[in-house]
């Protein structure tokens, strides 16, 4: 605390503030009269800690002049913005527990310190005074709550996965019999046996397996189970959370996780995971979903799973789990529709089909949002094929009508199951984007050397390519070739950096919002123009400034550069908050739409927020505002616009 004017004299303007302050102006003027002896002022430098998380409050914090930032440390998100009138310190008085926040300084502030006996005085006093700080104990931002002190994420969030491992895992060395495996299967009450070889799990024995690759194919009772088993075992470290486990789970397509003590399979085993488990245990879980999206079989039993997972993406959501979570559960949602629309087009074609099989390796790809696992309500598609360099003509004819029968199936069927096609014509089904190896290299290569307003558009949805489907390797050969091609053209990021400030965040000279004043949308203001990809660009040029191309998701990409690039820590660590909190207003104002019958969309009433939520949406726009001139600074942006 700061050696500047500290003194228990309150000055009339504190008085005239608290006169004029809800709830303070609506005590008795009795009480009103008291407030003076039990405050204190004190006078705060820029970049001040008034509270670490962990400090109990033992004053109320009535901001007389400047400003504080409430940010939550762990999850770098900005939670308040207190000026003029505000208060903080209030939760943790009434509960008599640590602040989970970090509170400082912006700038020069003077608070007015209403000590805890008084505070605690006057809510007993006074019920409606009582009631205005009780309210805060229920928050009407979900920002302001950690989702692992909500009680339905719990599970998913919040717990370890080796609380749900506890059972000694049954296990047989690699040569013990089939027979002898199923009867200690018996035994152990267990649907699964390992099959380890010096301390280390080299298989698993499922009762799947039993009966599909034994009874079914007639197989031996005496058959050793290693030339049977499911080889490689996946693990997961006993820290991990039960969400990660459902998620890897869907992705690899597996019905049971080997809990080890750390993520490296050679440390000592914790037990096994299975599905039944994780799903008995977590009642509406993503991978119920995902299962059924498996097991449907026509393109109307998708839709209607994929109609079903926007209530189960809301009870997500309701229930305190953070935006970067339910993204996450909704493009593993979409991501196995889109892989069981691939797999039911490509066999049906195969049975259409007068010639052989296209024998070539290819992949799916998922562009813009649904590459970056950033997926929200009522978007559309953007999607793209790659495939091997066909050997000879034919090839490469009967490669173009085999890709782009499968394409325009696929295509239309995530149309049907609520995913509209791209206005802009970015999708598989168009020739222009199902292309073989080389030619894409070519194009990306153009893109970069030659970048034109079209190439610097499309090179925005392309850099965030993630493979789904098929031979995923193919895009590692891209991307290889597209960290060298990026090493000679340094000044493609001018241009993209240029092409990023396009889109500003909607703020006057005054920091008034600046919303639109005529259409549909009349009075509002676009958060995904003007806030959630202006970010998404910076993240993007970011990574391609350090050859990041391991991840398109902006977290991830955020994270990245915060840890490689020695001048972006402090800016990456600003736009991971700003990020979570635009995307947390999105997800609440789409599922508010969505509950309501409405169509999803991105346009926010500036005068429908909380002030608070008001204070912290033009927080982050300047936070946008910053980076944008940071990375026009470095990126030399300043000089094409002379």
């Amino acid at each position: 605390m700061s050696d500047a004017p500290n003194n228990s004299h309150v000055p009339d303007r504190v008085v005239a503030l608290l006169e004029k302050t809800p709830p303070f102006d609506r005590l008795a003027p009795e009480l009103r009269a008291q407030l003076p002896r039990d405050l204190e002022v004190e006078y705060f430098e820029p970049g001040e800690q008034i509270l670490r998380p962990g400090d109990t409050p033992h004053h109320l914090y009535i901001v007389e002049s400047g400003c504080v930032r409430i940010v939550d440390k762990t999850n770098q998100q900005l939670v308040d913005l207190c000026g003029e009138g505000d208060t903080f310190g209030a939760v943790g008085i009434l509960t008599n527990t640590p602040s989970p926040y970090e509170c400082v300084t912006t700038e020069p502030t003077v608070c007015a310190l209403l000590c805890a006996s008084g505070f605690l005085s006057l809510c007993d006093a006074d019920s409606q005074f009582a009631g205005f700080f009780k309210e805060s104990l229920r928050p009407s931002a979900r920002a302001m709550i950690p989702s692992s002190q909500v009680g339905g994420a719990r599970l998913l969030f919040g717990t370890r996965v080796a609380a749900l491992a506890r059972r000694k895992p049954s296990t047989c060395p690699p040569d013990t019999t089939v027979r002898d495996a199923a009867i200690q299967m018996r035994s152990d009450r267990s649907d699964a046996i390992l099959v380890v070889r010096n301390g280390l799990a080299v298989g698993i024995l499922t009762d799947t397996d039993l009966r599909n690759k034994v009874v079914a194919e007639n197989i031996s009772l005496d058959t050793p189970v290693m030339r049977i088993m499911s080889s490689p075992v996946f693990n997961l470290g006993s820290r991990a959370l039960v969400f990660e486990a459902l998620t890897q789970m869907s992705k690899l397509r597996i019905h049971h996780l080997v809990i080890t003590e750390n993520a490296d399979a050679a440390s000592p085993l914790i037990g096994v995971l299975s599905e039944h488990d994780l799903a008995h245990a977590s009642g509406q879980s993503p991978l119920a979903i995902v299962k059924r999206i498996e097991k449907a079989r026509s393109l109307t039993e998708l839709a209607q799973v994929r109609t079903e997972a926007n209530g189960h993406l809301t009870w997500l959501y309701r229930q305190g789990v953070q935006p970067e979570d339910v993204m996450e559960a909704m493009t593993e949602i979409n991501d196995n529709l889109t892989v069981r629309l691939l797999h039911l087009a490509e066999t049906q074609l195969a049975s259409e089909w007068s010639f052989e099989p296209v024998n070539l390796r290819w992949t799916w790809l998922n562009l813009g949002s649904m590459g970056r696992h950033e997926m929200a309500l009522g978007g559309d598609q953007d999607n793209a094929l790659l495939y091997e360099d066909p050997p000879d003509p034919f090839d490469k004819e009967k490669a173009e009508q085999w890709f782009s029968t499968i394409a325009k199936r696929v295509n239309m069927g995530l149309a049907a199951c609520g995913l509209a096609f791209c206005k802009g014509g970015v999708m598989a089904s168009n020739a222009k984007w199902r292309q073989p190896l080389g030619n894409w290299k070519q194009i990306f290569s153009d893109w970069i050397t030659e970048p034109e307003p079209k190439a610097l558009m499309h090179a925005s949805i392309f850099f965030d390519l993630r493979a789904l489907y098929r031979d995923t390797s193919l895009v590692d050969e891209l991307k290889d070739d597209l960290r060298e091609t990026l090493g000679l053209e340094r000044g493609f990021l001018t241009f993209l950096t240029h092409n990023a400030l396009s889109h500003r965040p909607p703020l006057s000279f005054f920091r008034r919002f600046m919303v639109d004043h005529s259409g549909e949308f009349r009075n509002t203001l676009d958060l995904k123009f003007h806030g959630i990809m202006p970010l998404v660009d910076l993240a993007r040029i970011l990574a391609l400034e350090g050859r990041f191309l391991k991840s398109t998701n902006t977290f991830e990409r955020l994270r990245h550069a915060g840890r490689e690039l020695p001048y972006a820590a402090d800016l990456a660590a600003a736009g991971i908050g700003a990020f979570r909190y635009l995307l947390d207003m999105r997800l609440g104002h789409q599922f508010e739409l969505l509950e309501a019958g409405l169509d999803p969309n991105d346009h926010i009433n500036p005068d429908d927020l909380s002030k608070t939520q008001q204070k912290i949406l033009r927080a982050v726009f300047a936070t946008i505002k910053d980076m944008q001139e940071t990375l026009a600074h470095r990126h030399g942006e300043h000089m094409m616009r002379r």
